[in-house]
């Protein structure tokens, strides 16, 4: 009987052993976790929907496959940055700061929800935080913002506010993509799943000139200016300058065009045609993020006796097939006025 309860001791001593063993290989080499890792939780970003598409409303969507040539939708996981922040701004994440930046989807899900998480250590403080993706520029560094009056914000708040606009680089080829998910809630010991929408949220814009304009204007060169700071060239008829065949990227913050057209040479040889001003100002309020604008270029009853039918004779600006602006040339050669269908042009 004896060596049967000595038998039985040792086998309970060696049982004891294992789950002591099995307890430390859970958290590591140090045991249990200690207060602070065991106080925390984890975030996992669990799907990234990117929405390849520019438009909002159905009749209007525009795949990037056919707009883009050549595109293909990247790997969402690597090709998007994350940005954390603390919605409690007593909790610090970076350097003393609520907000946190990470290279990519797959890094963070690494360091703030993957192994680590499964070793037992937890990377946030339990509180509720919102998770922002955005792509990254040339730089390597997250798309930033700027709020609707035009003026530069801190890129941390900017995970906040819901009527900042992307500041990201623009030009052929280069749509951005963001998506925002709040209230994510951290429990301690526990993991939170963040599940974030990306959509395209930048402009994309084109030029187009009528066989009409053509005819009558046989020379354009006009450029765009961004609010952000882009210029690009396009027209036809003159050295340097090439019409533009794939749509431009730029920031939903408005844009001026300028330049000049000049019309057939009533004589050739003996009188030159004439070379008139174009000046177009977009403001910020009429462009807006995930659209797509074609900007065509009309002429209707230039130099003649009558008016175009809408009363103005000149060049006549149409977006989409709505009338958006003009340009009269009976009393000034160099007008400004709104690319805007609700504008008056007089």
């Amino acid at each position: 009987m004896n060596d049967f309860l000595n038998d039985m001791k040792r086998v309970f001593a060696i049982l004891s052993a294992a789950a002591m063993l099995a307890s430390c290989s859970k958290y590591g080499e140090g045991g249990a976790p200690t207060p602070d890792e065991g106080d925390k939780g984890g975030i996992r970003i669990m799907l990234v929907d990117a929405v390849t598409r520019a438009g909002e409303m159905e009749e209007r969507r525009i795949e990037l496959s056919e707009i883009i040539d050549g595109w293909s939708a990247p790997d969402w996981k690597t090709a998007l940055a994350v940005q954390l922040a603390c919605e409690d701004r007593s909790v610090e994440l970076e350097e003393g700061s609520p907000y946190a930046e990470y290279p990519s989807v797959e890094e963070f899900n690494a360091i703030s929800a993957g192994t680590e998480l499964e070793q037992g250590r937890y990377a946030f403080t339990p509180a509720a935080y919102t998770v922002r993706l955005v792509s990254r520029g040339s730089d390597g560094h997250p798309a930033g913002h700027t709020d609707i009056r035009g003026d530069e914000i801190a890129d941390e708040e900017s995970i906040y506010l819901d009527d900042a606009v992307i500041a990201a680089e623009e030009g052929p080829g280069k749509p951005c993509f963001e998506g925002r998910t709040k209230g994510i809630v951290v429990k301690k010991r526990r993991e939170a799943r963040a599940e974030v929408t990306v959509k395209v949220v930048n402009s994309a814009v084109k030029f187009v000139f009528s066989d009409n304009f053509r005819g009558y204007f046989p020379e354009a060169k006009l450029a765009m200016h961004t609010d952000s700071g882009y210029e690009m060239q396009f027209g036809y008829g003159a050295d340097g300058f090439t019409e533009q065949t794939e749509y431009c990227w730029i920031n939903p913050l408005g844009f001026r065009v300028e330049g000049t057209v000049r019309t057939q040479d009533p004589a050739p040889g003996v009188i030159e045609g004439r070379t008139h001003n174009i000046a177009i100002t977009v403001p910020a309020g009429d462009i807006n993020p995930r659209t797509v604008y074609t900007y065509r270029f009309d002429a209707e009853g230039v130099g003649g006796t009558e008016n175009n039918g809408d009363g103005y004779d000149g060049i006549k600006i149409i977006l989409d097939t709505e009338p958006a602006g003009y340009i009269d040339f009976e009393d000034d050669d160099s007008p400004d006025f709104e690319l805007n269908p609700d504008v008056d042009p007089k």
